[in-house]
C-alpha cells in the first residue's frame, strides 16, 4: 500500500460513513477501492464507532503501525553522534570513553591515548 496521510485516511472513513460509494471516493482522493476498504477495516479495528453520532476520529484510528523488528543500530550511533554534537565542549570534555561510544562500535583513533 503506498503510504496517505492521516488526514487522508481520515477523510476517506468519512466519506465512507457518509454514505459515498468507493467509487465515489476513489474518484474524490485517487485512492485505490481495496485500499479504501483496508484502511476503513483498520479504522474499525482500532476501535472508530461508524455508527456514532457526532462522528468521532481520533488520530490513533488513521496512524501507521509501528514497524516490527529490532532498531538499527546505526540509528543509535547516529543519534548518540548528533547529541554530543549538539553538546557543549565542556559536556563533551567531561565524558569518558564508555560514554561516547555506549554500543561500543567506534574504533579508536591511531596516535590519540
Amino acid at each position: 500500500m503506498a503510504p496517505h496521510t492521516v488526514a487522508t485516511r481520515a477523510a476517506i472513513v468519512a466519506f465512507k460513513v457518509d454514505g459515498k460509494t468507493n467509487n465515489e471516493i476513489t474518484a474524490l482522493t485517487g485512492v485505490d477501492t481495496r485500499t479504501i476498504q483496508r484502511i476503513v477495516a483498520r479504522a474499525i479495528a482500532r476501535g472508530f464507532d461508524p455508527d456514532a453520532r457526532p462522528m468521532v476520529l481520533l488520530n490513533h484510528y488513521f496512524e501507521d503501525a509501528p514497524r516490527s523488528g529490532r532498531p538499527s543500530k546505526r540509528a543509535e550511533v547516529a543519534k548518540r553522534i548528533e547529541e554530543l554534537v549538539n553538546s557543549s565542549r565542556d559536556e563533551r570534555e567531561t565524558e569518558t570513553p564508555e560514554e561516547l561510544d555506549p554500543l561500543g562500535e567506534l574504533e579508536p583513533l591511531e596516535g590519540l591515548e
